[in-house]
């Protein structure tokens, strides 16, 4: 057996899922490697983890239930543990799971979940509890005690053993041995001893109560019995004869009162005879009537359709002339409807050219009208915009005049005052002084601003940080809700997949039911094939009573062939009902992975959220940002200016109040004159301004003036069109609505149409309906005929016939003739009354012949009847009284013959019981014992020497100085001394062992005893939780160099320790590291938190 893979969740202080693949390289290239970490941080637990996946519970917590979970990590709603292992070459998984209601922490233990699969084949092997642990013993060959003894070594159990005294050592070893067993044969070989004993006891107590009779006795009753059987003779023939003669005189009385009741019965018979007889001769003519009943029906049936069609004939010619005269109405109504149709139609086709050419004039002249009044709202906007022109013409050109007149005196003045009209090398001066002192402000206000923008710079800083963390989250939500997408995905699947997995499934159900309906049918089949073949044409079924046995020839089904049919039902049921279960398996991890992913992506989104918070009010404080990063720039090249010009600080503010001075004495002069400069470049600027708009409006008024006279014009061509339209219009339908004209018109032809189709249709009803009479006309006249010439055929015959026959006319035949029921009872009622007379003739007949046989057997001079039957009363008294003496006798003759057969029963019950008895109680004498210690401490002497010959190999490998033996005193089979090779073989009490010594001959016995207990199963991985700390390096060595003997032998071997030393020698190490709040976290070659 050898571990693969490991994986848990949330078990003790190992929170989260991990996953340790041991069949890393690193595992199978060292063979040893270590379980290290601090005590109490959770090594055991990797250990629990298998034993669970395994077998439910773990060395430490016997059980689990819903009503308490000691290993589920504290504030976790949910555990598990799945171990892959290796038989040979086959993989199986095995799995145990729990989890709380709803998945909260406060949620109630759910129902234990366990799962065994075959993972070569994909099959689960089994999720019922109750077979888990067995199916697993039946593959591993292990059960929990003897695999905690083979594959997990637990802690400090073997050095108990060692030290233990001789009376402790025997339940210890009986415990990790499993030799328990003998213990039990031993008590229960005492206990059947005890039983057979009480059994042989009984049996003999059983003898007391059986009395057989003595001989003589036996005799007696023999004798009595035959006497008495010798006396019921007599009387039973005494008894014979008086009831024949009490038959004789019974039978004559009943014969004689029989033979007088078939006489009063006859003259009955012949009395109804007589009253039936006027009955009889109707009947009689009734009979002579038949021969001519089916003639005088056809003759009858004749008459009666020929009247019909005569009086048919009569009403419809009536109804044929008013049919004709609908017809030529309808017809000229339909005639005269067609014309108006025709002519109104034809009114509309004119009329519709008519108002087609009055529509166009219409759509004209509003179209004309349009366009005239668009033509005046064009005419009043021109004049409107003339008269506006006109008007700003007016007022520019006051303008221009008045701003020529200001000019004029500006340039006066300016040469009073000496000024030129160019700039002088002054106003560049000040322009250079006003840079200067403008950069040497900029320089200063700066300065206090570059402190508060470092301030801001460093908030900055902690806002791109937050912008890290919020992005690296809502990455985060976002693989999240793709994970969860397409979880969800994979869900839909797998529900799609269950479904259809579940129809399945009740199609196999089905299939198993109609399965095993056929089988048994097929069994009850086959049960009744004998009996089919002993069936044979014309004898009675037995069962059914046919005559006829079909089934008999036919194949009866077999057995067999439903027998294969039904287990092939049963396999594809099972393996339906597993997919559907492992379906619903999957769906159930699915559904908890994506509560999970959804837990997370909440948690996530919370984050996120927390982030833009913190986002949004760093950002409030850095609303002006940007006109910071700004005034930051524009401060950086003030700076490089000031360098460019060699200026520093310093230097500027020693020249500030001179150039001030400077400054005031250039201002005033400066800009007095800069006014002026001013001022006349924009009267120079406005006049050219006022020129261009002069002649843009003497155009413009222009245009106005050319565009009113041309839309006058057109105004007047577009009224003279507009006038001849409305004449045309006029002319050709004055004020008239063509609209309103053709839609009445359109209504009008409507009606003429509807009229039409209802005069049609009234016309071909009566067409219809005229030759429907006509037609019936032709058909009454020539069906008269017919029947006619039918019924004078028929009379002639009938008329024959009846001459020939015992009628005088047909009226006596008519009279003669009688309905069948009547007829029918008639005859039923003379069959009936001939019949009993018939009867009761013989029957009278053989009474009469009786009467005369039983006196011929009148017996000479017979007693009374009453006599006789006194007679045979007092006999049967006589034969009651021997009777019940009689069965006295036999009573006890029948009891005794059962006491002598009992008794023989019960010696041999005895005999049989002393030999069973006898046997246990030898065997009692050799193991058997009240507490089980006689048989016990014999088998635990050979298993403790086989125990010590594997242990001495392990030691050998240690070390070549000790070994392991028994006591040699007699008697003292469980007493454990070792041999010190170094000293001669000289035998010494294990108890004066080393600290280290102890744990090397603890540690060969554990071996020894994992060896012995695997059996054949071929063991490839070892783990062992014992204390190291005990050994100095020597026998550390010693040890670790044992141990590596065992994984040259193929074997793994963990090691759970926290020795510090012992990390130092292991390369390959699984690391249980501490976290805060109890918690721990794995770390080694193949593990992975999942």
């Amino acid at each position: 057996m050898k571990l693969l893979e490991l994986r848990f969740k949330n078990l003790n202080s190992l929170e989260g899922e991990w996953l340790i693949d041991f069949s890393h390289a690193a595992y199978e290239q060292n063979g040893i490697f270590a379980i290290a970490g601090p005590t109490g941080a959770g090594k055991t637990t990797l250990l629990d983890a298998i034993c669970l996946a395994l077998y439910g519970r773990t060395p430490r917590l016997d059980s689990f239930s819903k009503s308490h979970n000691e290993i589920m990590s504290r504030q976790h709603a949910e555990c598990f543990a799945e171990l892959k292992f290796q038989i040979g070459q086959r993989t199986y998984s095995a799995a145990w799971s729990q989890r709380r209601a709803r998945n909260r922490v406060d949620g109630n233990l759910q129902q234990i979940q366990r799962e065994l699969f075959d993972v070569d084949s994909g099959k689960l092997l089994s999720s019922r509890m109750a077979e888990i642990n067995q199916l697993t013993a039946d593959i591993t060959g292990l059960d929990f005690e003897r695999f905690t003894r083979t594959m997990l070594l637990a802690q400090g159990r073997f050095a108990d053993f060692l030290h233990a005294k001789e009376e402790e050592r025997s339940p210890i070893l009986e415990q990790i041995t499993g030799t328990r067993i003998y213990s039990d044969i031993s008590i229960k070989v005492h206990e059947i001893k005890t039983q057979e004993e009480k059994k042989l006891a009984l049996l003999s107590a059983g003898l007391e109560g059986i009395t057989p009779l003595s001989e003589d006795e036996v005799s007696a009753l023999q004798a009595s019995l035959q006497q008495l059987n010798y006396k019921l003779q007599q009387l039973n023939q005494q008894q014979q004869a008086l009831r024949e003669l009490i038959q004789w005189w019974e039978e004559s009385a009943k014969t004689k009162q029989t033979e007088e009741e078939l006489q009063r019965s006859l003259r009955e018979n012949r009395a109804e005879a007589a009253s039936f007889a006027p009955k009889a001769a109707m009947l009689a003519l009734a009979n002579k009537s038949l021969a001519l009943i089916k003639d005088y029906t056809v003759l009858t049936g004749l008459r009666t359709t020929l009247k019909n069609n005569q009086d048919s004939l009569q009403q419809l010619a009536p109804k044929l002339s008013e049919a004709t005269t609908k017809r030529n109405q309808t017809q000229a109504a339909y005639q005269k409807a067609q014309a108006l149709h025709t002519q109104q139609g034809e009114l509309l086709e004119q009329q519709s050219q008519h108002f087609k050419a009055v529509r166009t004039l219409d759509a004209e002249i509003k179209q004309q009208r349009l366009l005239l009044q668009n033509e005046e709202r064009n005419l009043q906007q021109k004049q409107a915009h003339l008269k506006g022109t006109e008007k700003q013409l007016q007022l520019e050109q006051e303008s221009y005049q008045n701003l020529q007149q200001s000019i004029r005196c500006a340039y006066q003045d300016f040469e009073a005052k000496g000024y030129a009209l160019v700039q002088d090398p002054l106003s560049a001066d000040s322009d250079e002084l006003l840079d200067r002192l403008s950069h040497q402000r900029e320089i200063l206000n700066l300065k206090n601003r570059s402190e508060q923008l470092t301030q801001e710079l460093r908030i900055l800083e902690t806002l791109s940080e937050l912008f890290k963390n919020y992005h690296h989250q809502s990455a985060e939500n976002h693989r999240t809700r793709q994970s969860l997408e397409a979880l969800n995905e994979s869900l839909l699947s797998l529900q799609t997949v269950a479904t259809q997995h579940q129809k399945q499934l009740q199609v196999a159900e089905a299939q198993l039911a109609q399965a095993e309906a056929e089988h048994k049918l097929a069994l009850v089949q086959q049960s009744l094939e004998q009996h089919r073949q002993d069936l044979v044409d014309g004898t009675p079924c037995p069962l059914c009573g046919a005559l006829e046995h079909p089934w008999a020839e036919h194949d009866s089904a077999n057995p067999a062939h439903t027998q294969q049919q039904l287990t092939q039902a049963k396999q594809a049921y099972k393996t339906a009902q597993e997919t559907v279960n492992h379906q619903q398996q999957q769906i159930t991890q699915q559904v908890a992975d994506i509560r999970a992913l959804e837990q997370r992506l909440s948690d996530g989104l919370t984050a996120q959220q927390a982030h833009l918070d913190h986002l949004s009010a760093k950002a409030s404080s850095l609303s002006d940002l940007n006109g910071d990063k700004q005034s930051w720039l524009h401060l950086t090249d003030i700076n490089a200016t000031a360098d460019t010009l060699g200026l520093s600080e310093q230097a500027l503010s020693s020249q500030k109040e001179q150039q001030q001075q400077q400054l005031k004495q250039l201002h005033t002069e400066l800009s007095d004159r800069e006014k002026m400069q001013h001022r006349a470049q924009e009267q120079r600027i406005e006049l050219t301004q006022l020129k261009v708009s002069m002649s843009s409006l003497q155009s413009q008024l222009t245009n106005h003036q050319t565009s009113i006279a041309s839309s006058e014009e057109n105004l007047k061509g577009i009224q003279l069109t507009l006038d001849a339209s409305k004449q045309s219009r006029y002319a050709l339908f004055a004020d008239h609505d063509p609209d309103a004209a053709e839609a009445q018109l359109k209504q009008k032809l409507a009606q003429l149409e509807q009229q039409l189709s209802l005069n049609r249709t009234a016309k071909d009803e009566a067409a219809i309906h005229f030759t429907q009479l006509e037609q019936q006309l032709e058909n009454l006249k020539h069906a008269v005929h017919t029947v006619s010439a039918e019924l004078n055929t028929a009379n002639n015959s009938f008329q024959a016939k009846l001459n020939n026959s015992a009628f005088a006319d047909e009226t006596a035949f008519v009279d003669a003739c009688l309905n069948e029921t009547e007829r029918l009872n008639l005859e039923h009622e003379q069959r009936r009354i001939n019949e009993r007379n018939h009867l009761l003739t013989e029957q009278l007949k053989q009474t009469t012949a009786k009467l005369a046989e039983l006196a011929a057997q009148q017996p000479d001079a017979p007693k009374e009847l009453a006599l006789c039957k006194a007679e045979w009363e007092q006999v049967e008294a006589q034969k009651a009284e021997l009777n019940s003496m009689r069965g006295r006798d036999n009573e006890k003759l029948r009891s005794h013959f059962n006491a002598v057969e009992r008794l023989a029963e019960q010696k041999a019950q005895i005999e049989a019981q002393e030999v069973i008895t006898q046997r246990w109680r030898l065997l009692h004498e050799l193991i058997g014992s009240a507490d089980g210690k006689k048989y016990r401490n014999f088998a635990q002497s050979l298993t403790f020497e086989f125990v010590l010959h594997y242990a001495n190999q392990q030691l050998a490998q240690m070390s070549d100085r000790y070994s392991l033996c028994l006591d040699p005193e007699p008697g003292s089979k469980l007493e454990l001394y070792v041999a010190d090779h170094y000293q001669g073989g000289e035998l010494r009490s294990i108890k004066n062992l080393s600290g280290g010594e102890s744990f090397i001959v603890s540690l060969a016995l554990a071996l020894g005893l994992s060896q012995m207990v695997g059996g054949k199963m071929q063991l490839e991985s070892l783990f062992l939780d014992e204390g190291f700390g005990t050994l100095d390096e020597d026998s550390l060595d010693i040890a670790l160099s044992s141990l590596a003997n065992l994984q040259r032998g193929g074997k793994t071997i963990g090691i759970i320790s926290h020795v510090a030393a012992l990390k130092e020698r292991i390369a390959t190490q699984i690391q249980v590291i501490p976290m805060s709040g109890g918690r721990s976290r794995l770390e080694g070659p193949g593990i992975r938190a999942l």
